[in-house]
C-alpha cells in the first residue's frame, strides 16, 4: 500500500523508515477505503527497492483517519509504536488520538482521545490541533 500525504518520517534503529500516512484521496479516490496508519518500510539501497514490513491503523478505519498533520513516534524503552491521528473529523465529532501499540503484534497499550472544545475552525479543519505526541517518562 502507497503512502498517501505522509508526515512525521524517521529512520528507526533497525535502519527503517517510519512514517504516519494519512491516507487522503487514497489510491487517487475520495470514495475509496478511508483510514490513516502507523508504516514502517525497509529500503534496499543497492537493489533500489522498498518493502512495506509494518503498519497499524488500517484496521481501524474512519475513527482514527486524519486527514492532515499526526505523528509517530518509536519508544525506544520497549521498542513500541505511537500512532497519533491529529485531527479525526468522524460525523459530527472532532478530536485527535494518542496510541501505543507492540510491536510486531500491534497489541494496545495506551489509548486517549483528546476532544476538541474549539470547533470555529475553518472548512472542515476545527479550531484545535494536535501535532506532535511523545511517550516521556514519569520519573528522570
Amino acid at each position: 500500500d502507497w503512502p498517501w500525504g505522509q508526515h512525521a518520517p524517521m529512520i528507526l534503529p533497525n535502519g527503517n523508515i517510519f512514517v504516519f500516512d494519512n491516507g487522503f484521496d487514497r489510491n487517487f479516490s475520495t470514495t475509496g477505503a478511508t483510514y490513516s496508519r502507523s508504516v514502517e518500510y525497509k529500503v534496499n539501497e543497492k537493489d533500489k527497492t522498498v518493502q512495506q514490513v509494518w503498519e497499524y491503523g488500517k484496521e481501524r478505519g474512519v475513527e482514527t483517519y486524519s486527514f492532515i498533520l499526526s505523528d509517530v513516534d518509536f519508544v525506544s524503552a520497549n521498542q513500541n509504536r505511537l500512532f497519533m491521528p491529529g485531527i479525526v473529523i468522524n460525523g459530527s465529532s472532532r478530536y485527535a488520538k494518542i496510541i501505543e501499540v507492540t510491536y510486531p503484534d500491534k497489541k494496545l497499550v495506551f489509548e486517549a482521545t483528546l476532544h476538541f472544545t474549539n470547533l470555529a475552525g475553518i472548512g472542515n479543519s476545527p479550531g484545535d490541533y494536535v501535532f506532535r505526541s511523545r511517550r516521556l517518562p514519569i520519573y528522570p
